[in-house]
């Protein structure tokens, strides 16, 4: 689980009951800056809203007072495994087009990752490969200039 901490260091998942409105889920998902947030259900897996789903439920004309999150809820919402690179979790996105995944370890929700998580991960790897390389650049560069002013001649 060591690559998914380092990359995803988010891990504590916001819930809300699946009898909560949909006003009270939109405040929930406010309150704790993510995209989306989990469904607890007393008879068996839990589910997602996005703010998608949020939004083309009020777009369609509902009552956000009188809707359910389990109204609106995803009933599978797409999992990936906490073990799993963020290239693997960013083409589970693209196939599904869905802009967030809950990411789970043993079938237990441990956080959500948004298309924006996965993006700053592979931004910062590669940042850090250029840097790198970069680095191993300046490296050679130092060496040349030794071998230079101590060669012969001088």
């Amino acid at each position: 689980m060591a690559a998914f901490d380092e990359a995803f260091p988010d891990q504590n998942p916001p819930w809300v009951a699946p009898m909560v409105t949909l006003r009270d889920v939109a405040i929930a998902m406010a309150t704790s800056g993510r995209g989306a947030i989990l469904v607890k259900s007393p008879l068996g897996p839990f589910s997602m809203v996005t703010a998608r789903d949020v939004i083309e439920a009020v777009a369609a004309g509902v009552d956000p007072d009188l809707v359910w999150a389990s109204d609106v809820a995803r009933s599978a919402p797409p999992t990936v495994g906490c073990a799993w690179r963020a290239s693997e979790i960013g083409a589970v996105m693209v196939r599904g087009r869905d802009e967030v995944v809950v990411v789970v370890d043993e079938g237990i929700p441990i956080a959500l990752t948004s298309a924006l998580d996965v993006l700053e991960a592979v931004l910062g790897r590669s940042e850090q490969n250029e840097q790198n390389e970069q680095n191993e650049q300046n490296e050679q560069n130092e060496q040349n200039e030794q071998n230079e002013e101590g060669g012969p001649g001088n």
